[in-house]
């Protein structure tokens, strides 16, 4: 603490982290500070004494006290608000009196308006959320207020002004006094609309497994796949409820098991031969992305999962079922500082980034990991040593997705800044940069590492050079793209908005695509086999399809009651099953009779050079439509 002519009075120490925010109470006798080491601390100004430590699940970005100066709330990771009676509190190991959950990522700011009766809190995804503070089932305003993360609200001395500012280079000022009357007004709305019909049945959202068998046999009858529904099964939601979106989901390379996360922290291991979950896990934040460690380079089986606290935590399933099976004997011998510390599932805490995680993907070796972050940093990992090997520093804005190329010298990244980067992996250095006229949301290098290709909201596809960066092909799509991958047959496949899906042959970009057609909505995850002969889409027009890969024609398709939020997959020798979340929380697993890969027998991915033009060799082969 500091006087305002420049003098220290005093140092107050105590947490172990950066301290993101801090506030005094109104009195002027409190102040409150919000750390990223997960608690909040009030001090006591006069003598600088520690008074109350309140823990968090999840690093705290901001603080407040109320009018009196008897409350304070706290915003952190998922996306929780928490308020804490300082008159009835404990020192230390409290319970909060109430906690707001939105389920919409990271929060990042909060605040108390309407004299204390109200509190309003901000999303990682735009919006701004109001609650009555006696009231944490639901809220009772939600405004859009931006279109990227809200860093920062704030409210006049008077009450009558809310400001917020965001990721998307806007600082926008609300009437307080008119959004309430806009409450007041559903209010009433809603009290009539109850008073004409019948209040409805209440009922959690659970997690549900559909298993769904079926022949693909092209897109008559689609409707006699589904079984009929029954009544009796449906689940009402809850008035108010904000919904479980599966925001993951990864496969084992044996297609043994899977696991999903949804948007409340609820991790959920999945046995994909019996179609039933095995081991139900807690989040202590969001897991963006998820995916297994390569089997071949171990002997357990792990997965990763790269959560919006900004922390990666890796998950032995082994060690998950152990305590499936013996829930009262947990073993801290592999874990134990995860099993005394906190109460969610048992993992290993590798590093972290300043915030929410947007990318992971394995290396070649699979030993290492790239990470992509709204920190502005691509990171690259260890998982032998457990620790961080290298921070790629340069982006203005998040970085979407990265990926090292297979000969482990360079990275490539995408951002929101509208550039492409290659890095040299030995020192961490820039090598060039790439400009499009929009998000850069997917990246990758070619086999022998002579490209690095990215997919744009510009609707281009862009070749470069990965020694110099020059761009040496512009491939323009349909509409914006999100995805970009390339196959062992030596096919680039984007996918995109708008049910956007074109394979490029990568020795012959200057041949026209082909287009997959049948999805009328955003593709929002696809996937090659494992050799790549069929890819496989997940839309949100509420459908999977599977297309093979060297006509460009879809199978058939899985129509599903909801649209798929994320989808993983396996299709190999043995087995063609995948398993799909969508916005409500359900997750499907999907076996696909009739479809299998086997090794091409011709026209391997070499490193041979790169052709200029001419048709594609791929499209000279000739192929037969599956009949299944």
């Amino acid at each position: 603490m500091w006087t305002v002519d420049g003098t220290l009075l005093k140092k107050l120490e105590g947490h172990t982290a950066a301290v993101r925010a801090c506030a005094f109470s109104h009195d002027g006798s409190r102040l409150a500070t919000a750390s990223q080491d997960k608690t909040v601390r009030v001090w006591d100004v006069e003598t600088g004494k520690c008074l109350f430590v309140f823990e968090h699940i999840g690093r705290v970005y901001d603080v407040h006290f109320s009018l009196d100066s008897k409350k304070i709330i706290s915003s952190s990771s998922f996306a929780t608000c928490t308020l804490w009676d300082l008159e009835k509190a404990k020192p230390v190991d409290d319970e909060p009196e109430r906690q707001f959950k939105t389920g919409s990522g990271t929060c990042f700011s909060c605040a108390f308006v309407d004299n204390d009766k109200k509190l309003v809190m901000a999303s990682e995804l735009g919006f701004v959320f109001f609650w009555d503070i006696k009231d944490a089932k639901s809220p009772i305003k939600v405004l859009k207020a931006h279109t990227e993360i809200i860093f920062k609200t704030s409210v006049s001395l008077g009450g009558k002004w809310l400001v917020t500012s965001g990721a998307d280079k806007l600082t926008r000022v609300w009437n307080l006094q008119i959004v309430s009357e806009n409450i007041e007004a559903d209010q009433v709305a809603q009290q009539a609309l109850e008073t004409e019909t019948k209040a409805e049945a209440k009922d959690s959202i659970q997690e549900e497994t559909v298993e769904r068998e079926h022949a693909m046999t092209g897109e008559d009858g689609l409707e006699k796949l589904l079984p009929p529904e029954d009544p009796t099964q449906t689940e009402d939601k809850e008035a108010g409820d904000m919904p479980d979106i599966v925001r993951s989901i990864a496969l084992s390379e044996d297609g043994v098991h899977g696991v999903s996360c949804s948007e409340f922290g609820n991790l959920l291991v999945w046995d994909l031969e019996k179609a039933e979950m095995v081991v139900r896990c807690k989040l202590p934040a969001v897991a963006r992305v998820v995916r297994f460690v390569p089997k071949k380079f171990e002997q357990t089986e792990r997965f990763v999962a790269g959560c919006d606290d900004g922390i990666i935590r890796v998950y032995d399933l082994s060690t998950l079922f152990a305590l499936e099976n013996n829930p009262g004997k947990e073993s801290t011998d592999n874990f134990p500082q995860a099993l005394e510390q906190t109460k969610f599932s048992p993992c290993v805490e590798i590093g972290f980034h300043e915030l929410c995680i947007r990318s992971l993907k394995f290396c070649k070796d699979g030993e290492r990991f790239v990470t992509g972050s709204i920190d502005t940093t691509a990171r690259i990992w260890r998982l032998g040593s457990l620790s961080q090997e290298l921070c790629l520093e340069g982006h203005k804005d998040t970085v979407l997705d990265a990926e090292m190329g297979s000969n482990m010298q360079i990275v490539v990244t995408g951002s929101t800044d509208k550039t492409v980067r290659v890095w040299k992996t030995g020192t961490g250095k820039e090598q060039w940069v790439g400009k499009h006229g929009a998000y850069v949301y997917a990246v990758t290098f070619s086999p022998d590492c002579r490209r690095a290709i990215s997919a744009s909201g510009d609707r281009t596809v862009r070749v470069w050079a990965s020694k110099k960066g020059e761009c040496l092909h512009i491939l323009k799509a349909k509409s914006a793209l999100l995805t970009c991958q390339i196959s062992e047959m030596g096919q680039l496949l984007c996918t995109g908005y708008e049910g956007c899906m074109h394979l490029w042959d990568i020795k012959a970009f200057e041949a026209p695509p082909m287009e997959g057609i049948g999805h009328g909505a955003e593709i929002r995850d696809a996937g090659f086999s494992k050799y790549g002969g069929y890819c496989i889409t997940a839309s949100n027009d509420g459908s999977v399809r599977v297309f093979d890969t060297r006509t460009g024609i879809s199978l058939g398709a899985l129509p599903l009651p909801l649209p798929v939020y994320s989808m993983a997959s396996v299709i190999d020798e043995d087995r063609a099953v995948c398993m799909c979340g969508d916005e409500q929380g359900n997750v499907i697993i999907v076996r696909i009779n009739g479809v299998r890969d086997q090794l091409p027998v011709t026209n391997l991915i070499s490193d041979e050079s790169f052709s200029t033009g001419g048709a594609s060799p791929l499209r000279r082969r000739s192929t037969k439509k599956l009949v299944l």
